[in-house]
């Protein structure tokens, strides 16, 4: 989350940058923005590894191991409420990761969409196609990021905090 926050402050700088005719800065801030939106999926990457590993899949594939006892009684004693001595007791959770698979995934595809075109402005920003009457593309690639990244602020409290 902090990673796609400071991705979104380095994108509304680009921006500023190319209406200010700062070439230089609207490079490094683009460059910064995709470093940052590469870090976020490395991270993801790490997340579904993790998950995958321990049998949180989706649907019928769902097939929780020891490793997933552990994680759901470390959370059940931090949130104060009690814990299962078995695997068979886990709650049937198959639906909520097919819906976490789903929408951290489709988030997913969107931020690579992102990355592709925050690496054509940054081809186009490096050929100098910027100035203070054309900076367009910025500012509509840039208001796509933020909406990405604001999507990412209602997903995470739904799929990290409430459950």
């Amino acid at each position: 989350t902090v990673v796609l926050i400071l991705s979104s402050f380095t994108m509304a700088t680009a921006v500023r940058n190319a209406q200010m005719e700062n070439r230089k800065w609207l490079i490094r801030n683009l460059v910064i923005t995709l470093a940052c939106a590469f870090g976020f999926l490395v991270i993801k990457a790490f997340e579904y590894s993790h998950k995958l590993h321990i049998g949180l899949k989706w649907g019928s594939s769902y097939s929780p191991n020891a490793d997933a006892l552990k994680e759901y009684n470390e959370a059940m004693v931090t949130a104060g409420r009690p814990v299962v001595d078995n695997i068979s007791q886990l709650p049937d959770l198959h639906q909520f990761f097919s819906i976490y698979y789903c929408m951290t995934g489709l988030h997913g595809i969107h931020v690579v969409l992102g990355i592709v075109a925050i690496s054509l402005l940054l081809r186009r920003a490096i050929r100098g196609d910027f100035n203070r009457y054309y900076f367009t593309a910025v500012d509509g690639v840039g208001l796509y990021w933020h909406l990405v990244d604001l999507i990412w602020i209602f997903l995470f409290p739904l799929m990290y905090l409430i459950h």
